[in-house]
């Protein structure tokens, strides 16, 4: 992955030669929140490609810097912005509902919500919380919704550190499909639903243009890289087995499963047009995203 420094606050495009219209009132600044993490990121250089100010924030950037359990962060992020990129928080003892209610009060216009593209009940369970916050705020609102991400393979240790221990990935998805989509697209989608009319009240599911096997992915990912990298399907018990002994809690274990068994099932598989809709081009193919370093 590559690494950025935590020290973006309020960036924006500048001209090369001072003019009168420096002196005036500068445009209100979107924030996005997890500015560090892998959608926050390149949602941050999609809307510098724009040239939209943009105060990027998370629990390391300075001079702001903002945390979902320290309200006092929440004011000095929201004063003055006109839109805002959410990622849910972690901690769930902080209700979304309070920060949106917040965000409104301060005068944001457009909220964009970064949930998850899932038939999975138990996930769309935990989702829903947040997407009600959203969709009752009041003000302008858009959903997204994604699929698995191209660069899972490389940024969540869930696949990449099998992969680097023992090339081999095993999985409980047997031969379900899923339309994996780079998160550069959900970046710029989210760009455009930050900054430009038309997304209001919207809920998108993006993915990407082919629904391809975990298998059929990781293959196209080995030869890319040059390395034996190797799907191998397993049961459920099978893989609760090993993501136990690996250390993770039974909570997680169970939710990964019923992630992967809908998947399994066929659940995961069906692309969408919107993509296409909000941008005017196609989304990214897998290949695509595997002729540029993994960590793009």
């Amino acid at each position: 992955m590559s690494s950025q420094r935590p020290t973006v606050t309020d960036t924006h495009a500048r001209t090369h030669s001072h003019t009168a219209s420096d002196s005036a009132e500068k445009p209100a600044p979107i924030v996005v929140l997890g500015a560090t993490g892998k959608t926050g990121r390149r949602v941050v250089e999609a809307l510098a490609r724009k040239g939209v100010p943009t105060r990027a924030v998370a629990r390391s950037t300075t001079p702001l810097r903002f945390a979902w359990n320290e309200r006092a962060t929440w004011s000095p992020v929201l004063t003055g912005a006109a839109a805002v990129y959410l990622v849910e928080p972690d901690e769930e003892q902080v209700p979304l509902a309070e920060f949106v209610a917040q965000a409104v009060e301060h005068g944001v216009r457009r909220l964009v919500l970064l949930s998850a593209r899932s038939r999975d009940a138990v996930n769309l369970a935990m989702k829903e919380p947040a997407e009600s916050a959203v969709r009752a705020s009041g003000t302008a609102w858009t959903i997204l919704r994604p699929a698995w991400f191209n660069q899972n393979f490389t940024d969540l240790p869930l696949f990449a550190v099998p992969l680097e221990h023992s090339g081999e990935l095993r999985l409980p998805t047997g031969e379900g499909r899923e339309p994996f989509i780079d998160i550069r697209d959900i970046a710029d989608v989210a760009a455009e639903a930050l900054t430009t009319d038309g997304h209001a009240g919207r809920t998108y599911e993006l993915t990407g243009p082919d629904d391809l096997t975990f298998g059929e992915a990781l293959a196209q990912y080995a030869r890319a890289v040059g390395r034996d990298l190797r799907y191998v399907p397993v049961s459920e018990a099978e893989y609760a087995a090993d993501y136990t002994a690996a250390g993770a809690p039974t909570e997680e274990v169970e939710l990964v499963n019923s992630l992967f068994r809908v998947i399994r099932e066929g659940g995961g598989a069906g692309v969408t047009d919107h993509v296409r809709e909000v941008l005017g081009r196609g989304p990214r193919p897998f290949a695509a995203w595997l002729e540029t370093p993994p960590e793009s």
